[in-house]
């Protein structure tokens, strides 16, 4: 996330010219630095009641941001409410099913999104630059080409795919 930190909290260096600062700051959902770490950390956190807090956050960014939340924060959010929703107990296999594949696509389409644009290359090649397994790669076309995988490898999908963006996110 401290990429997209950096991408939207850009300094702005004041040109003759150039409109005033104010008009050249981009506008985002989070109060300051510290509420985006604070963020950060309760999402890779193991306590369950600071990763509900996390989401919560990000639900209220979304209502201020809308569509326009950053895909990582949204991905990152989408895989750490699968977790909760996993360990708590409150859906069967098939709605988890589900629910991972969604937040594993979205992933794997925003890894390989920024370089697409610019080179048509399969998705394998793209993810391999960029340390994801070609299992992942694999268990995303399952998910959306052919039947649903099982459970357990949705949630193997979902660890490991946690651990590099946490790693990321350092």
């Amino acid at each position: 996330m401290d990429r997209v930190w950096s991408a939207w909290c850009g300094k702005c260096v004041k040109e003759k010219g150039s409109p005033p600062l104010w008009a050249q700051r981009i506008v985002v959902a989070w109060l300051s630095r510290a509420e985006w770490d604070q963020v950060t950390v309760y999402l890779f956190c193991d306590d369950h009641k600071l990763q509900r807090y996390a989401l919560n956050r990000i639900t209220v960014w979304r209502s201020r941001l809308g569509n326009e939340l950053p895909l990582a924060v949204a991905s990152t959010a989408d895989l750490v409410r699968c977790k909760l929703m996993d360990v708590t107990g409150g859906l069967g296999p098939d709605e988890l099913r589900l629910l991972y594949g969604m937040a594993l696509v979205r992933f794997v389409n925003l890894i390989s999104e920024r370089k697409t644009k610019f080179v048509k290359l399969p998705l394998k090649f793209l993810a391999q630059e960029v340390n994801i397994p070609d299992w992942i790669v694999e268990l995303r076309h399952e998910l959306t080409h052919k039947k649903m995988p099982h459970i357990n490898d949705c949630r193997r999908g979902k660890v490991l795919v946690s651990r590099r963006k946490q790693r990321t996110e350092r």
